[in-house]
């Protein structure tokens, strides 16, 4: 997806505005798994220890995050009602992921591969959620008030309302928008969630790295600390973050290239559509540059990942030097 296109400008604004209400409240230090933020449960507990007076909470980083990247973004372009009538969409995609590339290799259902059978009744789950979601848009926009078994879809994004308008006018039926809805959703959550939490570990492990960040960052995002409410302290509050984050702040920005270098491990896939010869870059035995013959019609998959880590390319191809 490139940063320059619609969609890709869409998600960036969801996605600022989100943080600015989301990121915050990371953690509400409640026992109460009630009392918490929907991304905490089964994932933040409360020790008995404290540090200078400070309560002190046991987390698990990585699900932590992945669930507060999911809880920012998909309110934002679902609507608020869409996680409270599908609770377990998240846990859904997480599922999907890990049996993906056993669906990806057409392995057949009746096969014992438990990660695969999960990641199939995943998807099942999902497509059913967004198949939903298509007919209560569809529903609401012939004003078929009445027939509405989802409550709310006014607060579901310009961004989906477009696209199911399109699809609509198409002809398109909900049950295959639901595929189309999924790519975008999935490639946003996990793409995000590894990323977040890779970054965060790589700027931890940075000697002075943090100090840095904060110093350059401090011009483009505004925090403030409201006044308590019943002796109950209030959240810290973003004012703003501003969207030219990548050109105000290029060592934040180098920290995030460097993890996207490292952590995302991207393929491309493609079909070859006429024969050709692939001639590699650099000289093979006996000094000849080693070239290959591709037919068409053959499946191609590129690992990006194997260029990331060439030595040849980066003088510390495994580590991070922002």
């Amino acid at each position: 997806m490139s940063l320059n296109d619609p969609l890709s400008e869409d998600l960036l604004h969801i996605t600022l505005r989100a943080m600015e209400e989301n990121i915050p409240s990371l953690i509400s230090f409640s026992g109460s798994q009630v009392d918490q933020y929907a991304w905490e449960r089964h994932n933040v507990t409360l020790t008995n220890g404290t540090t200078e007076q400070m309560q002190v909470a046991e987390v698990s980083l990585f699900s932590l995050l992945r669930k507060l990247v999911g809880h920012q973004l998909i309110p934002k372009l679902m609507g608020s009602s869409f996680l409270e009538n599908f609770p377990t969409f998240l846990d859904d995609i997480w599922e999907l992921d890990s049996g993906l590339k056993w669906l990806a290799f057409g392995l057949p259902r009746w096969v014992p591969v438990w990660a695969s059978t999960k990641g199939r009744l995943a998807r099942a789950r999902l497509y059913r959620n967004l198949t939903v979601l298509h007919r209560m848009l569809d529903r609401s926009a012939a004003a078929m008030y009445d027939d509405l078994e989802w409550i709310d879809v006014t607060d579901v994004s310009e961004l989906m309302k477009e696209r199911n308008k399109a699809w609509r006018e198409d002809g398109i039926t909900p049950e295959r928008r639901a595929p189309l809805d999924l790519q975008v959703l999935w490639a946003v959550n996990v793409t995000m969630g590894h990323l977040v939490y890779w970054m965060i570990i790589r700027i931890l492990d940075s000697p002075g790295l943090v100090g840095r960040i904060r110093q350059e960052i401090e011009l483009s995002i505004k925090a403030s600390q409201p006044e308590p409410i019943f002796n109950l302290p209030e959240p810290p509050r973003l004012k703003k973050i501003g969207e030219s984050l990548s050109v105000t702040c290029p060592l934040l920005k180098a920290c995030y290239l460097e993890t996207l270098r490292l952590n995302s491990s991207p393929w491309s896939v493609g079909s070859i559509c006429a024969d050709f010869v692939l001639t590699s870059e650099r000289d093979g035995p006996g000094g000849k540059p080693k070239s290959f013959v591709l037919k068409q019609g053959t499946t191609l998959m590129i690992a990006h990942n194997l260029r990331n880590s060439d030595p040849c390319s980066f003088s510390h191809p495994e580590s991070s030097v922002p």
